[in-house]
């Protein structure tokens, strides 16, 4: 399973992705919400923040744009990755040859059992409590 890392309101996957609000160079950042447009030019090659595929640095990406928040598919290192923000990425994507679940969640995390999905699931937000207690 993926390694995560909580980081206040941020996420570290696999030491390798960003998951969050701020921008990185240091890592694949994965945008939380679309941006304006689809940037082409050279420093935007690490950062996925318009629905589409993406191929960077032998990671392969899925985003999926649902109810005005990014959800992604992310196959890494010999993983498929779901990482969603809302149930309304299940509805919008035929999503289930998953691995790990990564979720915001309880709703998300009962609707993937609902829907007796396989895979582990992770709720994020669980995992940031954790660091505060």
């Amino acid at each position: 399973m993926i390694k995560v890392e909580p980081h206040n309101w941020w996420f570290l996957l696999g030491g390798k992705l960003f998951f969050g609000e701020e921008w990185t160079d240091e890592h694949i950042f994965l945008a939380k919400a679309k941006g304006d447009v689809m940037k082409y030019w050279a420093n935007a090659f690490s950062r996925v923040d318009f629905p589409g595929e993406y191929d960077i640095d032998s990671v392969w990406i899925k985003c999926i744009d649902a109810w005005s928040a990014l959800h992604y598919i992310i196959s890494f290192e010999w993983e498929t990755i779901a990482l969603l923000q809302a149930v309304s990425a299940l509805e919008k994507a035929n999503i289930d040859w998953i691995d790990t679940w990564l979720v915001m969640n309880d709703e998300v995390k009962t609707e993937i059992e609902n829907l007796e999905l396989e895979g582990d699931v992770v709720v994020l937000w669980a995992e940031i409590e954790a660091t505060w207690e």
